[in-house]
């Protein structure tokens, strides 16, 4: 069974009502059920892959290779590098960052200014569950996505440069095994957007590093 293979589930995924039903009962300690008048929507942006990124995927697994089983691989990483992250803040929390916080039994929850967001369960995808790797996590209204162009206050970027400190001061504190975890992800997915554009700047590092030796 694939990934891609359309499924029975919600939005022809894998992943069904009772799923959710069964790991929400065992994370939350009760025996309550989803009424008959449950629904699901989709809540996406319709953000979607772009032919450029299309392209480059294609051109670097070169001819011949199956693209879904490949992308399929890429998904899997990237959810389960989204799930460490989770798992790693909580471990190294830092009072002066918006990190998740144990609330009660395996409950997290987000505080980041006024807004708080709760992660009920995380599963990552495995040799055990190859198709059911998800977050149930609490859905907050009004929040966009950022783009370069537009323009924030200086206090929002002073709120960001100081979360990423206090992060790179947090990453001290991980194992070089728990380092190659979530860094796994971001090296296969940029490898092959940036190659062209990083491929040139690795050469001049190793010119210059070897004109000093």
């Amino acid at each position: 069974m694939k990934l891609y293979t359309p499924g029975n589930g919600l939005f022809e995924t894998h992943v069904t009502w009772e799923d959710i039903e069964k790991d929400m009962q065992r994370e939350l300690h009760t025996s309550a059920s989803f009424g008959p008048k449950k629904s699901a929507r989709n809540i996406a942006d319709g953000i979607i892959l772009t032919q450029l990124l299309m392209a480059k995927l294609t051109a670097e697994m070169g001819i011949g290779s199956d693209f879904n089983t490949v992308f399929e691989e890429l998904q899997k990483t990237l959810h389960n590098g989204e799930v460490s992250v989770y798992n790693h803040l909580i471990n190294y929390g830092h009072e002066n960052f918006p990190i998740p916080k144990v609330k009660f039994f395996a409950t997290i929850i987000f505080h980041f200014n006024d807004c708080v967001r709760q992660i009920y369960f995380m599963k990552k995808f495995s040799e055990s569950n190859p198709v059911k790797g998800y977050i149930i996590m609490e859905y907050l209204e009004n929040f966009k996505t950022m783009k370069i162009y537009n323009n924030v206050t200086v206090k929002a970027v002073k709120e960001v440069l100081a979360a990423i400190a206090i992060m790179e001061a947090m990453s001290l504190k991980f194992t070089p095994e728990e380092k190659e975890e979530l860094t796994r992800s971001f090296e296969q997915f940029h490898k092959v957007l940036f190659k062209e554009d990083v491929g040139p700047l690795k050469c001049l590092a190793e010119l210059t590093l070897h004109s000093y030796t």
